[in-house]
């Protein structure tokens, strides 16, 4: 079998998350080379027909110190960088995937592959069509020119693909893949056996994903829950900044709560499996009353998912697509309601075990890696 060459732009260290990446690995029609920009990468897991690359060099557009006004980020999708080099890797190629259509790394792919003939498929988890990033020169220019070159946008959600709708990218030019898990990784497992229910909450504990919610929700617990009930909150996470640390530490000294740190991505499933429950406070971003960030897609959802956990999460962005109508959602910005959520939870193990098993079954209806990534092959193919 001949295969044709796609070309994964993974940019900068942290510019795609790695539960994305998987989603372009072991392709059935394709042979995938991931360029690495700041340092070599390596694709783990058996992956066939997957190259890396790196030695792209990152040229700052803007000096830190302005750039720095902009996003606090050095490589994400909003900074002001290009990759020198870049059109020599498009050689042989057949199709491009980059991300978001208002980045400056996605302009500069578009652009090479027009020149090139190359294909180009732009990724999305962009929500909010009103955002600034759209409207707001020069992402605004870089949008432009992505909505005019790329062949195709791959929405990872009904909601982003309502965002391109809104962007008035063409209707047969949108495509939706939900990114998936492993579901022989991340499976349900015997939980432990002793009458301590414990609760997890996974994401980068700032305060957009809801970190002081969640901890004052876990403050009500002690006065609300039945005395037979124990709980703990595991808090698995990179730790913003020192006023985040020491919150932790304040609730900790009187609540069972244990701060994990930021673990490898290869932990997660048992971290999951030693779990009972996911706690999803996320809440909106906004600046000066304009909405700059909601939840975009929420892999914690999709592992604790596959792992058999329920979840109380709030309504903010993508989470009620993502979970369904089973577990508990909840408005956001209410501790209460979170407590009251986990409080049902805690006190029920028969709900408990219910929403795990058809948390699985939606699981691997909607987010079997393997099924994803077959989709991802039949829009390149399409695309070619």
């Amino acid at each position: 079998m001949s295969f044709r060459r796609l070309l994964v732009l993974v940019g900068p260290r942290s510019y795609r998350k790695q539960q994305e990446i998987a989603l372009f690995q072991n392709l059935p029609h394709f042979e995938t080379f991931f360029l690495f920009a700041d340092e070599s990468g390596s694709c783990k897991g058996g992956c066939r027909h997957v190259h890396t690359c790196s030695g792209l060099q990152v040229d700052k557009i803007l000096p830190d110190s302005v750039s720095s006004l902009v996003t606090r980020q050095p490589y994400s999708p909003v900074s002001f960088i290009r990759l020198r080099n870049l059109e020599k890797c498009f050689e042989a190629r057949d199709v491009v995937n980059c991300i978001e259509i208002y980045s400056f790394i996605s302009k500069q792919c578009v652009e090479i592959a027009r020149r090139r003939r190359v294909k180009s498929i732009v990724s999305v988890f962009e929500t909010i069509s009103s955002s600034p990033v759209h409207r707001v020169w020069p992402f605004s220019e870089n949008a432009r020119v992505v909505k005019r070159e790329a062949s195709v946008f791959m929405a990872y959600s009904e909601r982003s693909a309502m965002c391109l709708r809104g962007l008035s990218i063409p209707e047969d030019k949108i495509y939706i893949v939900y990114p998936g898990v492993d579901l022989r990784q991340f499976h349900p497992s015997p939980r432990i056996d002793d009458d301590l229910v414990r609760v997890l909450m996974v994401s980068g504990l700032a305060g957009r994903k809801g970190l002081p919610l969640a901890l004052e929700a876990f403050s009500r617990l002690e006065s609300t829950i039945s005395k037979r009930h124990h709980v703990e909150l595991s808090l698995c996470g990179k730790i913003r900044t020192v006023e985040d640390h020491a919150m932790i530490q304040r609730y900790s000294r009187k609540y069972r709560i244990r701060a994990l740190g930021e673990l490898p991505h290869g932990q997660m499933p048992t971290v999951y499996a030693q779990s009972d429950i996911l706690l999803h406070p996320s809440v909106d971003h906004r600046i000066l009353g304009t909405k700059v960030w909601e939840e975009q897609y929420g892999f914690a959802l999709v592992e604790a998912m596959a792992s058999g956990l329920p979840i109380v999460s709030t309504d903010c962005g993508t989470n009620r697509e993502i979970i369904g109508p089973e577990n508990f959602l909840v408005r956001q910005g209410s501790d209460e309601a979170l407590a009251m959520g986990l409080r049902a939870l805690i006190e029920d193990e028969a709900t408990r075990r219910k929403l795990g098993e058809a948390n699985r079954v939606r699981c691997e209806k909607l987010f079997d890696l393997n099924k994803q990534r077959a989709k991802v092959d039949e829009v390149l193919y399409r695309v070619l």
